[in-house]
């Protein structure tokens, strides 16, 4: 009876052991689990309800983090032109008008309030008379340049008058 008794106990302090480590490998998955779901809330604005959470907690409130989804033209980014002032108004207005359009997207999804559709519809107005504006400069801009490059050819057709006293 004594060595069944001793054998109960072996078998006890086991058992707990093996609680013990269970609990510890099940607390670390609760925690990745639960930096996954916020990344996840992070990117799409709504908490999982997979969520893990202690008794009592309330889910934590976080803010949908927004990024570029965009890319800029590389030839517009990496040019070395000697038109430096076309191709940096060319690349604003390609900025602008990826803002613009990431504006109204952001203004039509569902999950979001109606002051902060209000606010996208407003950012949306602002960078597309922003887009309008520079399309007008850099037209105008071209305008002159063209000009200026006829200007010059025509210069240069006229024949020297001391060329010809020679």
């Amino acid at each position: 009876m004594v060595a069944s008794t001793t054998n109960n106990a072996a078998r006890k302090v086991i058992l707990v052991e093996r609680k013990k480590q269970i609990e510890e490998k099940l607390a670390k998955c609760n925690h990745d689990l639960r930096a996954l779901c916020i990344q996840e809330a992070e990117l799409t604005g709504i908490t999982p309800p997979e969520m893990p959470l202690e008794i009592g907690e309330t889910p934590p409130t976080i803010r949908r983090k927004v990024g570029t989804a965009f890319q800029l033209n590389e030839n517009l980014v990496n040019n070395s032109n000697k038109d430096q002032l076309v191709t940096n108004l060319e690349l604003e207005i390609q900025l602008h008008m990826k803002l613009r359009d990431a504006a109204l997207g952001l203004s039509g999804e569902g999950n979001i309030s109606k002051t902060v559709k209000r606010q996208h519809r407003a950012e949306y107005q602002k960078h597309k008379e922003q887009v309008k504006a520079l399309e007008e400069k850099l037209a105008l801009l071209k305008e002159k340049t063209a000009f200026e490059q006829i200007k010059q050819k025509k210069k240069s057709r006229i024949p020297d008058p001391q060329a010809d006293i020679k």
